[in-house]
Formats: C-alpha cells, structure tokens, sequence
C-alpha cells in the first residue's frame, strides 16, 4: 500500500498566516507512474482534480473526492466506485477483451459523462434530485426504472442530487 499526503497528521504548528488571503499561493501536480500489475487503484482527494490516463487497468478502482473533477481516459477496470461532491466525473471506458462489471457513481453536484465503446452493453439504474439523463448515439430499451443496452452485462448505478449523467459511445 502506498499512502501519499501533503503534510503529516501529527504537524501541529502555526505561522501566523491567513492562506486566505495569499494570491499567489502555488498549485502542485502529482504524477503517478502506476504498475501494470496493480490489482486495485484507491485515490481520495480534496480540492484536488484527479486524472487518470494512458489505458489505466485494474481490478478495482475506487475513487472519493470532494471539489475536485474526475477523468480517466481509456481505462479499464472491473469495478468501478466513483463518490464525488462537487465536481464533474468523465470516464472513457476501454474495449481490451474484458469490460467493467460494475460501474457505480454518486454524486452530489456535478455532472457524470461515460464514454463507453459501442461492445459494452449495460444495465443502467440512475436516481436523481433534479438531474437530467442523456443517452446518446444508441438504442436503449425502457425495463421499469432501468435502461437496457446491448446484452445489458455490465451494471451501472448513478445518483446523483443535481447533476446530468450523459452517455455515449467513444
């Protein structure tokens, strides 16, 4: 397991600045070389975007964030765990032999976009406040309260309280 912080939990200091009211205070990038074999993927982040790109593959991915956007371009994994308050979620999903299981986002205020290849048929159950669902590019078909796509075999959940889920192909 590797754990990565900005401070340490037992600093306990002060210097007599209001970080409020620096405007210059400098951002910071973290780039993670992720291995091959990694069998699962956790990140919880505030305030901070998370992106995940070039073909990520796990079995697990499990992703908290709160005010910070979330994409992942050409991943794979066969779970999917995304708990997000405020900021938007995108993910692109991959077609390398094997697709996700299960897929599942929740979201407090921001929007949910999945890209999915046109091989991945799902079965999508979404709860919303006041979000809107957009399917895009594909003939679904209406069972109760869930969507069917193709052979319906990867599970998809959304809630979400005021933000849009938006599918489509890649």
């Amino acid at each position: 397991m590797c754990i990565i912080k900005e401070y340490a939990q037992d600093w306990d200091f002060s210097l007599g600045i209001n970080l409020q009211t620096i405007t210059n205070y400098p951002s910071k990038e973290l780039q993670l070389y992720i291995p091959s074999e990694l069998m699962e993927l956790e990140i919880e982040t505030v305030s901070a975007d998370v992106t995940l790109e070039n073909g990520v593959e796990v079995q697990s991915l499990d992703i908290d964030a709160v005010s910070a956007d979330i994409g992942a371009a050409g991943l794979w994994a066969g779970k999917i765990k995304i708990e997000s308050v405020s900021g938007m979620t995108e993910l692109s999903i991959e077609d390398n032999g094997k697709l996700p299981d299960k897929i599942s986002v929740n979201s407090v205020s921001g929007d949910v976009v999945l890209l999915i290849p046109d091989s991945m048929g799902y079965e999508l159950e979404m709860e919303s406040v006041s979000g809107d669902q957009n399917i895009r590019n594909m003939s679904v078909t209406n069972r109760g309260d869930k969507v069917i796509y193709g052979d319906g075999g990867t599970e998809i959940e959304v809630e979400t309280v005021s933000g849009d889920l938006i599918i489509d192909l890649r």
